[in-house]
């Protein structure tokens, strides 16, 4: 939609979310921070003064689960990848699980109060080492599945899904919620990098994830027409669509439970 601020923001997702709620697909909302500088790269997330940022988005957070609410959104996430930005502003993972768990501890109860729907907490790179103490009470875990590194052979790739994957049954073993793939990302530069096609990547997502005890509850990869991982027109498509069918197998369904 291009650069729009304010009201003309509001007004424009408002109009996105009645579009896509009436197409009857399920919608999540995620408050997102991050700086282009690079279009070809993926955005930075670096934050110059985290105080003033975390500050800023227990204000805007709740708003926004209002908005959500008012549009029967099913699920709401106060903030993408709160670690990744923290690790990107120069914090250390001690002080970043202590940022966490101040923030959601308080962000969380302001958005239960205007929200009726399940609250996501979508978890970044840093959570493929470090539990998520900050989780209770979210209703649901996002992980992000991807190249831990651009040189990264498919044969490794294959080893930190195993790893990611099970960092992630683990944490959404501890919090007892369901937990999907927020995030399977595979840059395409990576996929050239080694003469090796997007779907074969996937296909490793694919087999990977039919190998976990825990099964996720989703599937959600990045994205369809992005413009340095786009999937649409790939051989990537046919795995994606396995992918999600094979999820309708075993999936803990996603519901609030009264």
């Amino acid at each position: 939609m291009g650069a729009i601020r304010g009201d003309e923001a509001v007004r424009a997702y408002e109009t996105l979310i009645d579009a896509v709620k009436g197409e009857n697909f399920s919608v999540v909302v995620i408050l997102e921070y991050a700086v282009v500088t690079d279009p070809s790269k993926p955005p930075s997330k670096r934050v110059e003064d985290v105080d003033a940022f975390l500050s800023a988005l227990m204000e805007l957070a709740p708003k926004w689960a209002e908005i959500a609410e008012r549009h029967q959104v099913e699920f709401f996430s106060p903030i993408n990848e709160l670690d990744q930005i923290l690790m990107e502003s120069g914090l250390e993972p001690g002080e970043i699980l202590k940022r966490e768990e101040e923030f959601f501890s308080a962000v969380i109860p302001a958005v239960r109060e205007r929200f009726s729907g399940l609250i996501y907490c979508k978890l970044g790179s840093l959570h493929w080492s470090y539990d998520f103490p900050a989780g209770e009470g979210c209703d649901l875990i996002g992980v992000i599945l991807t190249i831990e590194r651009e040189d990264m052979t498919p044969e490794e790739f294959r080893e930190a899904v195993r790893r990611q994957l099970s960092k992630a049954q683990e944490i959404a073993g501890e919090l007892g919620v369901p937990w999907i793939v927020g995030e399977c990302f595979i840059p395409s530069r990576v996929v050239e990098m080694h003469g090796h096609t997007l779907g074969e990547y996937y296909r490793i997502v694919e087999e990977e994830l039919r190998a976990v005890d825990h099964k996720p509850s989703g599937f959600t990869f990045m994205g369809w027409e992005n413009p340095i991982a786009s999937v649409k027109g790939t051989d990537a498509e046919e795995v994606v669509k396995q992918i999600l069918s094979e999820l309708e197998s075993y999936a803990i369904p996603l519901s609030r439970m009264d």
